[in-house]
This record gives C-alpha cells, sequence and structure tokens, in this order.
C-alpha cells in the first residue's frame, strides 16, 4: 500500500529486557507514563545519552525523521524505494 510505517522504540541492557516501566511477567500491569529522551545532537551518541534513564528513545519525534517523512510525501510512488 501507500503507508509507510514508522515507529519507536526504547533503549536497553540486557537482550531479555522489556519495554520501560513493565516488570518480567506482569501482562496485566499498568505501567509507568512514558517519558522520551532528548534528539540527539550527535551520531554516534555520547556515553550521557545511552545512560539517560528515561529508555524511550522516541525516534517518531526526531526532526531528521520528519524531514524524511515530508520527503516521502514529496516524492510518493514516482521513485521506486
Amino acid at each position: 500500500g501507500d503507508a509507510a510505517r514508522l515507529i519507536s522504540s526504547y533503549a536497553w541492557t540486557h537482550f531479555d529486557s522489556g519495554p520501560p516501566g513493565v516488570t518480567k511477567d506482569s501482562l496485566h500491569d499498568s505501567t509507568t507514563p512514558v517519558v522520551c529522551r532528548g534528539t540527539p545532537s550527535m551520531s554516534p551518541v555520547p556515553k550521557e545519552y545511552d545512560e539517560d534513564p528515561n529508555r524511550w528513545v522516541c525516534e517518531h519525534r526526531w526532526q531528521g525523521v520528519l524531514a524524511m517523512v515530508r520527503f516521502r510525501r514529496q516524492v510518493g510512488k514516482r521513485h521506486r524505494v
């Protein structure tokens, strides 16, 4: 179809870590409010960014991602990706 899927993610330190605010085997637990990290100012990100206690990364809010969405709208189906 015409839709582009844009998803965000969360940071983790262990491969079996779940999303922030959810404990292991807690299917019905309520979660903590989502607090996003700020947009990184450099790549690769500095150690301080990786150590931010807010584990939600929220890439969909980054300025560069917004520009990619605008680009896709402009190009549309004219160019195969």
